[in-house]
């Protein structure tokens, strides 16, 4: 006989009756009872006034206020119209099951009128009056009496007061959809757009527009725009530049000369630089790990990858400082792979003044490799004896140049694409030799500080210099290079050299070092004047920090400092306050963060590799958007100044981009896509790698929320689900994407330049551009969106 247990029985609490003042009058507690059953229905505040957008009143009402200037802009027309279709279907099942639980509640019991109770909301906790226990009565006959049970639903609740969490802050409506807020507004701002779709290695025609914040109105409508965007790249009609520096001065002129202005031009290349043979450069160069027969490393071995469509790839041995181009083998692409040798963790592009980039259109890459494949940084000691270190610079350079008057073209090179475009070449120009060890973290003063182009043939008394390169080192040191001009060493070299030349920097313009036990890991730049470091260690440095606000407000430095680190936690700190907010904690640790001026605050990860976008705004302090989640760790992420485009690089070989401005509905026709650039595969066995491109974009899958699963139907088990995705984590360490990073310092024609790195030595360029959805503008194309008035409409497709 099995064991029965005993039934639980509820017992009814009075705690509430000390709080009630009618506790005697039974018809009071009725209506009180009443009142707050239907103040809270089904755990969601029924409340005319909670500035829901998926309120029925509200949709309504807020559609009867908008309509005139609807009809005005034509917005209504350019809404797709199966996003119609979905939102009258979801209203009118909203309006459905409020009047059904409605009715059944009073068909239950029968009440007086009730006066409708609102509720406070105070620092995120919905406080409701208390609720009233029953009480029996003479004239109301009940067959079974009715307990209060505090039992816990699948809907979602009224939020309670909760201390465990102080650092979450208060959410509007259990329905509330957040949209991304720029952090600043610039009210008439006027912006350049592009008016041709762009070309590598020319510069855009531009006309002057409506900024991204110029008004309430344009945020709306190219945050929507944006939205339509189902490309892997940023749509080229609405790229902007949406930097701010103190440089550019109050008024923040049109021209992107005034905008981003050339800075230190006082400071020069060091006297002390000398040029290397390529045997006095080899210790500092990537190695193999093994020896040969005398002892010494031998160079790293050609990197074995198969390139191609899937099933008909091409193996192809990539040495050292060898590049080409994927059209080869794949005619569509516009990609190029170059080998540096090792894994490399830090890579960026140099900025370029507007001039100069006339004068001569190459772009060049700053890579940073280890020393070999198997060379691993203890994370938080310094190494005093560090091993020697390089970083290679690297050009992408036009293939073709003008022959005649005439303006006929000549291809000096055979990376040509199937449509007769200039895709250009890859060429390792220098290669900067240092003694503090390898490269951690690197980046170039994000404004242009090169040497003019045109007085590189004149011989100067002075090396001209490329930029200013700022680096961690394994050391522990941060240090800032003076980086000298390829072209103008070049020209001093004696006799002709094919391959890159090795040129020694001893001594850096500025050197941060810390007498004790701690290195410089990460940084980052806020103008050309003021960076910030990230350190292994925890020490209390306020009280040396002058903090006192000079009130300048817009025309100083930024104070704000969003970080993370293997703690978890992701903190936003006031340099002027010396202390921090913490914004989200997670069991994991923090590799990356970045921020885009277009969605107002910084991105990082959270738990189960999910990368997330927090409000920094006033009005949505610390809310998290999920935007995308890789099957594998995120290594780096990296958002750009001119699109809200996100480029993620992961531990499972794949390099993956997403909209970050994509819509803020539930659902909706335009899908939330994921486009996987291309994915690294290794084989253990054969030491040889492959490289897989032609993705298609994955949409991503919103996880369910605590409310009631709504009945699917039962699929075969011998038929795999479209969506389904293997999820596994045994993957090799060769094949992580360990940084990705967009050229956002050289203009709007090269905003779609995508640079990445792998361990295994491989590094990319892509050149990626989106499209509209179903190839439609929508607000009757650019000029409705950007409200020009003197526009015309369009209904062509802008991008490809």
């Amino acid at each position: 006989m099995s064991r029965q247990l005993r039934p639980r029985k509820s017992r009814p609490s009075y705690t509430p009756t000390l709080f009630d003042d009618n506790a005697d009058d039974p018809d009071s507690q009725r209506e009180d009872e009443a009142s707050n059953k239907d103040t809270v229905s089904d755990g969601v505040l029924d409340d005319p006034s909670s500035g829901s957008d998926f309120d029925p009143g509200n949709e309504r009402e807020r559609r009867q206020r908008r309509g005139k200037g609807k009809m005005d802009d034509g917005d209504s027309e350019d809404l797709d119209e199966d996003e119609e279709e979905d939102e009258s279907d979801e209203l009118e099942e909203e309006i459905l099951e409020i009047t059904k639980s409605k009715a059944k509640s009073k068909a239950q019991v029968k009440k007086k009128p009730q006066q409708r109770t609102l509720a406070v909301i105070a620092a995120g906790n919905i406080l409701t009056p208390p609720v009233q226990p029953p009480v029996r009565s003479a004239s109301i006959p009940q067959q079974n009496p009715a307990v209060f049970r505090n039992t816990p639903t699948a809907t979602p609740s009224v939020a309670r007061r909760n201390f465990s969490k102080l650092y979450s802050l208060p959410t509007p409506n259990v329905n509330h959809r957040h949209r991304a807020v720029p952090l600043f507004t610039l009210p008439n701002a006027r912006v350049l757009r592009l008016t041709e779709p762009p070309k590598l290695f020319e510069e855009g025609i531009t006309t002057d527009t409506n900024g991204f914040s110029s008004s309430v109105k344009v945020i709306d409508k190219v945050s929507k725009a944006w939205g339509y965007n189902v490309g892997p790249g940023p749509l080229w009609d609405l790229v902007e530049d949406r930097s701010w520096f103190k440089e550019s001065g109050a008024d923040q002129d049109l021209e992107e000369g005034q905008k981003r202005p050339k800075v230190h031009q006082n400071v020069n290349v060091k006297s002390r630089w000398k040029i290397l043979t390529q045997e006095q450069a080899t210790p500092y160069l990537p190695t193999d790990v093994t020896t040969t027969e005398s002892g010494q490393l031998k160079p790293p071995s050609p990197v074995i990858c198969s390139f191609g469509p899937y099933g008909k790839q091409t193996k192809v041995e990539l040495p050292m400082f060898a590049a080409f181009s994927v059209a080869k083998y794949i005619p569509e692409s516009k990609a190029h792979v170059f080998n540096v040798g090792a894994q490399v963790w830090a890579l960026d592009w140099c900025p370029i003044f507007v001039e100069d980039r006339k004068f001569d259109p190459t772009q060049y890459l700053a890579v940073a490799p280890f020393p070999s494949a198997s060379h691993s940084p203890e994370v938080g000691r310094k190494k005093r004896f560090a091993a020697l270190g390089c970083i290679q610079l690297w050009s992408l350079s036009p293939t073709r140049r003008k022959q005649s008057s005439k303006g006929k073209e000549k291809a000096i090179g055979d990376d040509e694409h199937k449509d007769g475009e200039d895709i250009g070449k890859m060429t390792c120009e220098m290669v900067l030799c240092f003694d503090s060890g390898p490269v951690h973290a690197m980046k170039w003063v994000p404004l242009p500080t090169n040497s003019d182009f045109s007085s590189r043939d004149k011989s100067p008394s002075r090396l001209n210099k490329l930029g200013l390169l700022s680096a961690t080192f394994e050391d522990g040191s941060f240090a800032i290079h003076a980086v000298p001009d390829p072209v103008a060493l070049r020209g001093q070299v004696a006799g002709e050299n094919d391959g890159p030349i090795f040129v020694h920097l001893p001594d850096p313009i500025l050197r941060i070092d810390s007498e004790e036990d701690s290195c410089c890991w990460s940084l980052d730049w806020a103008n050309s004047e003021l960076v910030a470091i990230g350190t292994t260690s925890v020490r209390d440095r306020w009280e040396g920090i002058d903090v006192e606000d000079d009130g300048d407000g817009a025309g100083g430095d930024p104070t704000v400092i969003a970080s993370g680190g293997y703690d978890g936690m992701a903190c936003m700190t006031d340099i002027r306050e010396g202390r921090g907010v913490v914004m989200n904690r997670t069991r994991d640790v923090i590799n990356a963060m970045t921020h885009s001026p277009f969605v107002g605050g910084p991105i990082t990860i959270d738990h189960e590799n999910i990368v997330k976008a927090y409000s920094a705004s006033p009005r949505m302090l610390g809310r998290g958007h999920l935007l995308l989640e890789p099957q594998g760790p995120v290594w780096n992420l990296s958002a750009s100044d001119y699109h809200p485009q996100l480029a993620v690089g992961s531990s499972d070989g794949s390099c993956l981009t997403t909209n970050m401005l994509r819509s803020a509905r539930r659902s909706g026709s335009v899908p939330f896509f994921v486009h996987k650039v291309y994915q690294m595969d290794y084989s253990r066995n054969l030491k040889e790698y492959r490289m897989l491109d032609r993705f298609l974009p994955q949409e991503t899958q919103e996880k369910p929320t605590a409310g009631p699963a709504k009945a699917k139907p039962k699929k075969k088990p011998d038929v795999p689900s479209a969506t389904a995705q293997p999820h596994t984590g045994a993957w090799p360490r060769e094949v992580g994407i360990h940084v990705v990073a967009w050229n956002s310092s050289n203009g709007l024609s090269n905003a779609g330049l995508l640079a990445s790195a792998t361990a295994s030595g491989l590094c990319r360029i892509d050149w990626l551009w989106g499209r509209w959805m179903k190839g439609k503008i929508p607000y009757h194309g650019i000029h409705g969106i950007r409200g020009e008035e003197d526009g015309s409409s369009s209904e062509s497709v802008g991008s490809s």
